[in-house]
C-alpha cells in the first residue's frame, strides 16, 4: 500500500491467488468506497508471471497515467490504482539491497542558528547602511527587524503546516533553515545588483530588478517543496519557474505605464547612493552630457507645445 506521493504504507504479505477488495473475507483489504467488496484477485498466467486481474468491478484497475486495464503484468516496479489506493506487488523472490551504513544523526540547529546570526546582520548591516543619522533608532532598526521576523515566522509555519499535511512530517527547522538563508542571500544580492547597476552604468540592472526577485523566490519555494518530499522534482521546478515567469510578467505589465512617455528617458536609478571611487563605468564626456541634456530640453520643450 502506497501513500499518495507513492512512498510506502505498509507491506503485508499474501500468497498467490489472494483476492483484494473492501469485503472482510479478502485477503487483502482495501478501505477504501471505491473499491468493490471483491475487486480482484492475483494469479498467474499461461507463461508463469504474475498479474492483477479485475474480477468486474464497477470502477476497475488503474495504471499510472488513469488509463482503466483488465488486467495488469506486475513486475515488482509497476503502480495500480483500486479505487483511491496505490498498490504495488512483489514477489518474494525480489531482489533486495544490502542495509545501508547508518548516518551519523543530523543535527539541524546549528545550521538553524548559523542562519539565524547570518540573516540578523545582514539585514541590521542594510539598514545601518541606509542610516543617515536624522531618524529614530527605534523606527529604523526594531520595527522593520520586526516585522521580518514577524514574517519569517508566518512563512515558515505555513510550509512547515502544508508538510506536515501531505507527509506527516512538518520538518520544521529545515524549512526555517532555508528561509533564514534566502532572508540573508536575498537581500545581499538585491545591494549586489544595486551596486553593479551604479558601477557599470547599467540601466537594465536597475529597471529590471523584479526579475532578479521572482527568480530568487522560485528558488526558495522549489527548496520548501523539495524539503515536503523529494517525489515530482521535474513538476515542482517547471511550477515554481512559472510561477517566476508570472511574476515577471505582472511587474513588466506594471512599470511599463510608468517607463513610458517623458518619464522613458530617466527611468530608474539605483536605490543607493554610493562612492564615486566604486565607479567601474568611465564616466561621459562633457560633451556627451551636455548634448544629451540639450536633447532633453528640447522634447520637453516640445511636449510643452
Amino acid at each position: 500500500m502506497l501513500t499518495p506521493e507513492m512512498e510506502v504504507a505498509s507491506r503485508t504479505r499474501v500468497g498467490e491467488g489472494a483476492t483484494l477488495g473492501r469485503g472482510y473475507d479478502n485477503d487483502f483489504v482495501i478501505d477504501d468506497p471505491y473499491a468493490a467488496r471483491r475487486h480482484a484477485r492475483l494469479r498467474r498466467n499461461e507463461d508463469n508471471l504474475l498479474l492483477i486481474e479485475d474480477t468486474g468491478s464497477l470502477n476497475g484497475i488503474c495504471d499510472e497515467s488513469g488509463k482503466r486495464r483488465h488486467a495488469m503484468l506486475l513486475t515488482g516496479s509497476t503502480l495500480f490504482r483500486i479505487g483511491q489506493a496505490w498498490l504495488r506487488v512483489r514477489e518474494a523472490s525480489f531482489f533486495v539491497d544490502t542495509e545501508r551504513p547508518l548516518p551519523p544523526p543530523r543535527r539541524v540547529w546549528p545550521g538553524l542558528l548559523l542562519a539565524l546570526v547570518l540573516a540578523a546582520v545582514v539585514n541590521v548591516l542594510i539598514l545601518w547602511a541606509g542610516d543617515a543619522g536624522q531618524s529614530d533608532p527605534l523606527t529604523h532598526y526594531v520595527r522593520p527587524l520586526s516585522g521580518i521576523a514577524l514574517a519569517m515566522v508566518v512563512w515558515i509555519v505555513f510550509w512547515a503546516a502544508n508538510t506536515c499535511l501531505f507527509t506527516g512530517r512538518s520538518r520544521t527547522a529545515a524549512h526555517a533553515v532555508v528561509a533564514l538563508i534566502a532572508l540573508a542571500v536575498i537581500p545581499a544580492l538585491d545591494v549586489l545588483r544595486d551596486w553593479a547597476s551604479y558601477a557599470l552604468a547599467s540601466r537594465a540592472l536597475a529597471d529590471d530588478a523584479f526579475v532578479c526577485c521572482a527568480l530568487a523566490l522560485a528558488i526558495v519555494v522549489y527548496a520548501h517543496l523539495r524539503i515536503a518530499s523529494a517525489r515530482h522534482l521535474a513538476f515542482k521546478a517547471g511550477v515554481t519557474a512559472l510561477l517566476a515567469g508570472c511574476i515577471c510578467l505582472t511587474f513588466w505589465l506594471g512599470v511599463q505605464p510608468v517607463l513610458s512617455g517623458a518619464q522613458s528617458a530617466a527611468r530608474f536609478s539605483p536605490v543607493r547612493l554610493y562612492p564615486p571611487a566604486w565607479r567601474i563605468a568611465p564616466a561621459e564626456t562633457d560633451d556627451v552630457f551636455f548634448g544629451e541634456m540639450e536633447k532633453a530640453r528640447a522634447a520637453a520643450d516640445a511636449r510643452r507645445k
